[in-house]
């Protein structure tokens, strides 16, 4: 039973705002209630500058595996992205976008996003680099990056209302969902 006049909070639920006891409004164990960063790497390859740093890198000898023009060729899809991420997920703290000095044309000031310069998580002797593989070996140095974070690809696109839930567990580890369902076409 609930006394009459009881104090009460009140508890928001897909945007409607519904009265309660506040020990029903404290989180819950399996809540995730500690800081979660997103980190983005990008790169704008159609910048004469990096281009010609990458030629110069690299001497023109690359694998087109590694290397063609399509890996780094901009359709939007960062904006796109981002957007997703403020639209479903806005218990993320703040996005951090690392770039070798560039910045998307499009982006505007906004205390949520933090530009990371390479110069900022790499040492000195190993740039400039155009390795992503090095680049996310340094993530860990980005300053100011939450403890958690999700590193996130610009072509991944949040759909729908994300928890912190679905990328970490209260405790902190992170969330692995296993299944023993195949993947593809059967045999």
């Amino acid at each position: 039973t609930v006394p009459v006049g009881s104090i009460t909070a009140t508890l928001s639920i897909a945007g409607i705002e519904f009265p309660t006891l506040p020990a029903m409004a404290r989180p819950t164990v399996e809540d995730v209630t500690f800081p979660i960063d997103v980190v983005y790497t990008w790169v704008n390859g159609d910048d004469p500058a990096w281009q010609a740093a990458r030629a110069e890198r690299t001497g023109g000898e690359t694998r087109r595996e590694s290397a063609g023009a399509a890996r780094f060729r901009s359709r939007d899809e960062l904006r796109f992205s981002m957007r997703s991420i403020h639209a479903h997920a806005p218990w993320v703290r703040t996005i951090h976008l690392v770039t070798m000095g560039q910045r998307p044309d499009w982006l505007a000031d906004d205390p949520r996003v933090r530009l990371v310069d390479h110069h900022d998580i790499l040492p000195a002797e190993a740039l400039p680099t155009f390795n992503s593989q090095a680049i996310e070996t340094s993530l860990h140095r980005i300053p100011d990056l939450a403890e958690h974070f999700i590193y996130v690809n610009d072509d991944v696109f949040l759909a729908r209302p994300a928890r912190p839930e679905n990328f970490f567990a209260a405790g902190g580890d992170f969330a692995a969902f296993l299944s023993d369902h195949t993947i593809g076409l059967p045999d």
